[in-house]
Parts: structure tokens; sequence; C-alpha cells
């Protein structure tokens, strides 16, 4: 009969059973790691010249991310279990493509964006009359010799003679702010770079122009460790963020890498940087250096090191870290401890604020080395019951660089005296102590006990 037409032909049986058996060892080979576009290591991005249809490879680059390589994946949370990279070929344009990259890494994997191969050289020159960063005069590093065409804060500069990197942070008349130079590393887990403070006049730099990529999430996630017990990371290498609204300021980018250590190196970002959705236990850090947060950044578990915040508040939560240098154009503080290396607040916002319950720690969080300077033109205002902690191993006096003045908040309106206390039986207080570095060094620290404001040592 016809319906049992297909059991006089058992060639047709066995076709579908063989067909069936590649279908399941090909799904078993690819368990764990999707389809085969997730073992691809290395893809390339160019949206000027590539097509979403190429395979991804340098001679034949995608055009876009979401659409070249997501599309393929199927998902924009794969899981990798090998180190994987996206190369930016040249930047993209605003609104091109709305970037979200979730991947999941496992077996010790980093995953990387790096936009290095789509730098555009807007200008190489020598540098004119150098004036050296000097903490103890709240000196900034300046150069002479910015004159070119196209030049702009948030560029990237290289020095062509010591190979440190750094970004200008303000620029008029030929003179460019630059933030404190730093080593550029190669991705590593738990590194942090080293300062350069060898910039002088005649020095051939480069500055570049970063590539556009239009990120909207990017949230990786390191699943496990490798035989070696080297957990993975991710690393974002020489990237420009923009603000999708058109308006630099307009916008917040939200980094919340909730098991991750990752680093951002050498990026500028057009929108309010926010990182801070992290957690004691997750093992996450997010790290920022020599990078450029034009209108803003917060942060909370992670360090912002080197480069510069500008516009509003450079704001540290739970166990951040500002270091190297770092340019901000105020500094304040919540949440749990937060810890200052070496950091510059400039004198055009509110200074360095303590928010009540918060406690900023002068130390350095990242190589353990005793030292530390919270310095420039700004002034100190410790607010409610925060405290302001000396743990660095130096005297207030070397350490709490700040030429503005030191103030404690209270109900009475902001003090300029604190209290000091000298144990004993019985103990003595003594009101009215000018809040001055001198008096924390003699005192051992002062404090505002009616709100429980304190400057001290622990």
């Amino acid at each position: 009969m016809k319906t049992n037409e297909p059991l006089r032909d058992p060639g047709g049986i066995w076709r579908l059973l063989r067909q069936l058996e590649a279908w399941v060892l090909s799904a078993l080979a690819n368990a764990g790691t999707g389809n085969p576009s997730w073992k691809i290591a290395d893809w390339y991005v160019d949206p000027v010249h590539g097509s979403d249809a190429n395979s991804g490879t340098q001679t034949f680059p995608v055009k876009t991310i979401m659409g070249g390589i997501v599309a393929k994946w199927g998902t924009q949370s794969p899981t990798l279990a090998q180190t994987t990279t996206i190369h930016m070929l040249a930047g993209s344009t605003l609104g091109q493509e709305y970037v979200r990259l979730t991947p999941m890494c496992v077996a010790g994997a980093d995953f990387i964006l790096d936009g290095n191969a789509a730098l555009v050289a807007v200008a190489t020159f020598n540098l004119g009359t150098v004036t050296a960063k000097n903490r103890a005069t709240a000196t900034l590093l300046q150069a002479h010799g910015f004159t070119a065409a196209g030049l702009d804060v948030g560029q990237l500069v290289v020095n062509n003679v010591t190979g440190s990197h750094s970004t200008i942070q303000a620029i008029a008349g030929g003179v460019a702010t630059l933030g404190q130079p730093l080593q550029h590393l190669a991705p590593a887990y738990f590194v942090q770079p080293a300062e350069d403070d060898t910039w002088a006049t005649g020095q051939s730099v480069t500055v570049y122009k970063l590539p556009l990529v239009n990120l909207e999430q990017f949230e990786p996630r390191i699943a496990d460790s490798n035989s070696a017990l080297t957990q993975g990371l991710w690393w974002v290498n020489q990237i420009y963020v923009p603000d999708q609204s058109g308006v630099p300021g307009n916008s917040y980018f939200v980094t919340n890498n909730t098991a991750a250590i990752g680093f951002w190196q050498d990026c500028s970002f057009d929108a309010y940087v926010s990182t801070l959705a992290i957690g004691l236990g997750t093992h996450a850090s997010t790290n920022y250096f020599n990078c450029a947060a034009k209108q803003g950044a917060e942060i909370a578990y992670g360090s912002f090191c080197g480069g510069f915040v500008n516009t509003y508040e450079l704001a540290l939560y739970d166990w951040a870290c500002a270091d190297l240098d770092v340019i901000a154009y105020q500094l304040q503080t919540g949440g749990l401890q937060s810890l200052v290396g070496y950091c510059y607040v400039g004198a055009g916002g509110t200074g360095v604020s303590t928010y009540p319950g918060s406690s900023l720690i002068l130390d350095d969080d990242l190589n353990g080395a005793a030292g530390a300077a919270l310095w420039g033109p700004a002034g100190l205002l410790v607010t409610g019951d925060s405290s302001v902690v000396n743990r660095s191993g130096g005297s207030w006096a070397t350490r709490l660089l700040l030429t503005g003045s030191i103030t404690m908040a209270d109900p009475s309106g902001a003090l300029t005296t604190g209290t000091s206390y000298t144990p004993g039986a019985p103990g003595v207080w003594t009101d009215g102590v000018s809040l001055t570095v001198t008096n924390l060094d003699t005192h051992g620290g002062l404090q505002n006990p009616r709100t429980g404001a304190r400057i001290g040592w622990t």
C-alpha cells in the first residue's frame, strides 16, 4: 500500500538515520560552545568598506558588530571557550548600529574589543615648552606645540620617544593640558601601568583620533578559570564611546560587570560613565587606564587611574579607587570605603566632598605601596558622620596637598575648626582647633563630635 511505501525502501530510512546521526554528532561536538561561529577567535569590523555577509576575516571584514558578528552568533551572549577579539578596522558613524555584547567566557578565555588598527593620526610634531607635573604646586603637565588642525579634548597622545600614552584634558592657544602619561599595557590579569614623568621639550608625539563604536551595553561575564588557574578577563582598548543622543552628557553609559574583571585603556566617553551595580563576592572589578570621561563618572569596586574626568564629578563608591594622578573636576565619595592614591582635583566644581557614612582612605589600593597625595586647588568638605583617613604611611602635610580650605559640615554651617581628643584619665577634649594639615599632624586628627565627622589616622 502507498502508506507502507517507505518500508519498501530501506535505503531511504538509512539515509534519514545517517542524517540524524550527523546532526547529533555535530550537536555533541558543539555542546557548550554553540554554533561554529562561537569558535572564531578573531573578528574584523570595517564600518566603511565591510559587509555583514562577509566571514569577518581581516581580508573580508564585516560591516557592523551586531549584523556581522552577533547575528552569526545567534545571540549577544555566546559561550566563548577561547580568547575572542573584535578588531575595529575603522570607526563607525553615530547611530550606525546599537551594540550590545554580553558574552560568557569559559576555560579562562578573554574577551577583547580593540580599536588600535582604526586609530587615525591627527598630527605628529615635537613638543614645545613642557611644564612638568608638580603636586606640591598644584601644577598639571602642560605642553606647547598643539597647534595643528583637528586637535581636540579626549584624543590620545603617544610619546614616540618614551612610548607612554596620555590624553588631551584641555587645549587652548596651542597649549595642551595632558593627563598623566602611563605605560601602555597588553591584556593581562590585574595589572597597573607605571607613570612616566619624563616628557620633555622637543620630544616627538603623535595625536590620534579614536574610532567611534556605538556601544550600548558591554557586560562580559567570566564563568571560570583554566587549568593554569588564570582567570579570564575582558579588555577594551582605544575606542571612543559617543553619547547616542548626539549631545554629550545627555545619556548614561552603564557597564555593570557582575562576574568579571576588566579594563578600559586609552578610551574616551561622551556619555556619563556609570559602573555601580556590582558587589562583594562577585569577583568583579572595572578599571579605567588613561581614559577620558568627558561628562563625569561614578564607580564601585573598580578604579580610575590616570586620564581625566571633566564637567561633572568622579564619584567613588564601595571600594572604588582613584589613582595614578587622575584629573578630577570634583571628587565625591559615598557608600562604603573608597581609596585614593594620587588624585588631582580642580577648583571649578565643589572640590572634594564625603557623603554621610562614607570613608575616603588615602592609600594605594592597586600595588600595595605606601604613598598617596590628594592634591590640587580644591577644598575638602567632610559631611555627616563620614571620615577621611590617612593610611598611606606619610604625614598629613605630605599627603593632603589641597590648597583650598578644609571644612566639616555642621547644622550651624561649615566649620573651619575641629575638636581634638587626648587620651588619659580623664581624657581631654580641645575645641576650636583650626582645620589645617599641621594641626591634623599635631593632634593626630580632628573631628566634629556633634555629627561624627572626622579626619584621622584609622
